[in-house]
Parts: structure tokens; C-alpha cells; sequence
């Protein structure tokens, strides 16, 4: 028997490491997740049971909605599509075992890592900034660092932000340290050159103010936006490229027109995962990018009917459970961050899709992983256990 509890107790350490550094791969070069990846789901379908956490309605909802992407990207031999479907399976795989398996500590503790990891990049991004003025580089840099794009490292030090707001409101004791690091990392989503990012900031700690009954704060917040767009009215070029705002709306609104053509040609089935790249050939004249930039374009124009109604089944059930957990008024708090992640995420979906990425879309994932303690909890309270 000691043996045994020796060995479960060396599996869980094992576990809670695996999933520390999950966190922590997405801070790293797009790579790192991927591989991480696909190590851990060696490791849990070889040393850990993970077959029956499958067995629930939603997530057999959510692996058809994968296995009908793959299929549809297949069919319109959108290969790049088909790829996307494989990694979405490996992190539904992987993210179904974490949230059965973290617990209220670890989650936590894993959203510490992921600001100390924010506060490194940003010192990274600083210094790096410091150093191209220093050596003469044009201004108009953009920092991008090991994220591939701007915008994907913009979105990750967004995402800090609004956990550093949890963290501020929950965790007294840090929270000069907590105001530090969202300090940087505002500092560098501006250096970054993101526009919509901050919509994402703004409206997650809003969100995040409003769940969690912080209706002074949430005050203060609205004065200083405010107070901020009259500055900006009168001093536009405070915003980082002013002068591309006009050119990115329209791009913007070129690349609406030809995601709704390619959607009208499949309008059922779509096109797998990434068809605007797939089939933006066809469309001489298209602005050349990856996706749609908007969240229900995108849905639609790769999916078409079928798939974006599976996908919105396992949307609508996630957000119900949310809100069940959210209403159980449960101690940590962890349903109010998460709701702020989502809202935010689909607030700058409407203009851009940088979830749509190893390192961004992975580290969403795992947020929402942290709704498994609180469904624990509430599954423990509603059998009168504990």
C-alpha cells in the first residue's frame, strides 16, 4: 500500500509539471507548444487514462466538429487545412486530460507562471527595442520577437494583462507586482504596434470588474477610458501607426468581400480550416493574409453551416457551464477570469483572428481548463460531499 501511494504521489507531481510547462511552451518559439504537444499525448495515452474523459456529450460534439474539419479540408485538398484539424485534436486531447486532472492550486499556480513568463517577454521585447534605437533602426519596427507574428505576441501579453487584473483583485498581497507586470506588458503590446490587442484588454478586465462585483473599479475604468479617447481625439498620433488606420480598415473590409465570396461558392460544407488562404489564388486582387479576420466569417467561409452549428453546440454548452459555475459563487474566482479571456477573445475576433495560432490558441485552451476545479467543486456540493 505504501508503495502504491508513493507511486500515485509521483505520477501527480509528474502531472502537475507536465502542466506547468504546458503554460509555459507557449511563451517560447511557435515550435516548442507543437512538440509539447505531441510529447505529452504520447505520454498521457502510454502512462494515463484519458479514454473516458471523452465520453461526455460535449467533447464527442467537439471531436466530430474535428473529424468533419479534417474531412472538409481533405475533399478541398486545403492540405494546410487538414493539418490545422490534427493539431485542434492534439489540444482537445491534451486539454480534456488537464481539466480532469488540475486541481484549484495548480491552475493557480500555472497563472502565476504565465505572468512571471509575461514579465520576461516583456523585459525581452523592451530590450529589444532599446537596442534596434540604439543601432539606428527605423522606429517604425514592430515587435515580433519568437511569436511569427506581432499581433500573436501582442495577444499572449493581453491575455497577462487580464490575469494580472485577476490577480490584483484576488491576490492583496502581490499586487504591486501584479500592477508592474501588466505595466510592461501594456508597454510592449504598444511596441508591438497591435491596435485591436487593446479591445481585448479593455473589454476582458471589464468583463472581469463586472463578474466579479467590482463596480468601483469598474468605474474608475470607464473615467480613464474616457478620459483616454479625448486625449486621442485631440492627439492622435499618441496611437501606434496612426497613419495606417484608414489602410487597415480597408484592408479589413477587402478581405470581409472576399471571404463572403468564397463562403457563397461552399456555403453548407466550407472549406476546411484556413480556406481564405487556401483558395485566395482564385481571387486575383485579394489581399494576401491567412484568415478572414472576423470570427463568423471565418466560422462560416471554412466550416460552412454544418460545422459552425457543431462548433456553436460546444460553444453555447461551455458558456452554460461557465455561468453555472460563475453563479455557485465559488471561491477562486476562476469561472470570472475565464468568461473575461472568452469575451475579450471574441470582442478583438471581430476585427482579427490571432487566436488561430500554436502558441495563442494552445494557452486559450488551457484558460479554459481552469472551469475543471470549479465543476469538481460544484459536483462535490451538489452529492453533499465535503
Amino acid at each position: 500500500m505504501g508503495y502504491s501511494l508513493t507511486n500515485n504521489l509521483k505520477k501527480t507531481q509528474i502531472d502537475n509539471i507536465i502542466i506547468y510547462l504546458s503554460f509555459l511552451s507557449v511563451f517560447a518559439h511557435y515550435s516548442v507548444p507543437i512538440i509539447f504537444l505531441i510529447l505529452s499525448s504520447f505520454y498521457i495515452a502510454l502512462f494515463r487514462k484519458n479514454k473516458g474523459n471523452f465520453k461526455r456529450k460535449h467533447i464527442i460534439c467537439l471531436l466530430v466538429f474535428t473529424f468533419y474539419s479534417a474531412i472538409v479540408g481533405l475533399l478541398n485538398k486545403n492540405f494546410n487545412g487538414f493539418a490545422y484539424s490534427v493539431g485542434l485534436f492534439l489540444i482537445i486531447y491534451f486539454c480534456v486530460w488537464v481539466k480532469n486532472t488540475i486541481t484549484n492550486k495548480v491552475f493557480e499556480n500555472a497563472l502565476t507562471l504565465c505572468c512571471l513568463a509575461g514579465l520576461l517577454t516583456s523585459i525581452i521585447c523592451i530590450a529589444e527595442k532599446v537596442i534596434l534605437i540604439l543601432s539606428g533602426v527605423s522606429e517604425k519596427h514592430r515587435s515580433t520577437l519568437y511569436f511569427f507574428n506581432c499581433n500573436y505576441l501582442a495577444t499572449v501579453l493581453a491575455i497577462v494583462v487580464i490575469i494580472c487584473a485577476y490577480k490584483f483583485i484576488f491576490k492583496k498581497a502581490n499586487r504591486l507586482i501584479c500592477m508592474l507586470i501588466a505595466l510592461l506588458c501594456a508597454v510592449s503590446i504598444y511596441l508591438t504596434g497591435s491596435l485591436f490587442a487593446w479591445i481585448e484588454v479593455l473589454v476582458g478586465i471589464a468583463v472581469l470588474l463586472r463578474a466579479t462585483r467590482r463596480h468601483q473599479l469598474l468605474s474608475i475604468l470607464m473615467l480613464t477610458i474616457a478620459t483616454v479617447c479625448i486625449i486621442l481625439y485631440f492627439a492622435p498620433e499618441i496611437i501606434p501607426r496612426p497613419q495606417d488606420i484608414v489602410a487597415t480598415t480597408n484592408n479589413r473590409v477587402g478581405i470581409w468581400k472576399t471571404s463572403i465570396d468564397i463562403f457563397k461558392k461552399s456555403p453548407i460544407f466550407g472549406r476546411g480550416f484556413m480556406a481564405y488562404k487556401h483558395l485566395l489564388p482564385l481571387y486575383p486582387g485579394g489581399y494576401k493574409t491567412s484568415h478572414s479576420h472576423n470570427i463568423v466569417l471565418e466560422s462560416l467561409m471554412d466550416f460552412g453551416f454544418i460545422g459552425s452549428i457543431l462548433l456553436s453546440i460546444y460553444i453555447i454548452n461551455y458558456f452554460k457551464r461557465l455561468f453555472v459555475c460563475r453563479g455557485a459563487q465559488s471561491k477562486t474566482f476562476f469561472s470570472s477570469l475565464i468568461l473575461a479571456l472568452l469575451i475579450g477573445l471574441i470582442a478583438h475576433g471581430t476585427t482579427d483572428l490571432t487566436f488561430i495560432w500554436t502558441q495563442t490558441g494552445f494557452l486559450y485552451a488551457l484558460l479554459m481548463c481552469g472551469i475543471g476545479p470549479e465543476e469538481k467543486l460544484l459536483k462535490i456540493n451538489e452529492n453533499g460531499v465535503g
